[in-house]
């Protein structure tokens, strides 16, 4: 088990990427609220609108980002959950589910594995 989900010297909030991505209103409002700020719908969505990949994507090819590295494309990928999809190999993915089996059975990461390598992905 991931030990920094199971410290107590700090509070915790543990927000999954593929739930952000899916309703990042509500996502980013939990944050807001335990990070004690004050939000209001139309405020969070402004800025969920002025981060939403396909803007930050538009923004730095017009205008390039200085964090890029220069052996990248581009700084802000596409943003899809779950690009192991399409990046990882079913090896890959059965080391990863063998490493952090716990860890992604606690957060909901385990049956979306599994049911990847039932599909049949490429091996190698």
């Amino acid at each position: 088990m991931s030990r920094w989900t199971q410290q107590t010297a700090l509070r915790l909030h543990v927000a999954r990427y593929a739930a952000l991505l899916a309703d990042p209103h509500a996502g980013f409002g939990a944050i807001m609220r335990f990070a004690g700020f004050y939000w209001d719908g139309a405020r969070l969505g402004l800025a969920l609108e002025h981060c939403a990949f396909p803007r930050l994507q538009a923004q730095e090819a017009e205008s390039g980002f200085a964090e890029k590295q220069p052996t990248v494309p581009s700084f802000f990928a596409p943003g899809w959950p779950s690009p192991g999809r399409t990046a990882l190999t079913a090896e890959q993915v059965r080391a990863v589910v063998a490493a952090l089996h716990d860890v992604m059975a606690r957060f909901g990461y385990l049956r979306e594995a599994e049911a990847f390598l039932r599909v049949g992905k490429r091996d190698g």
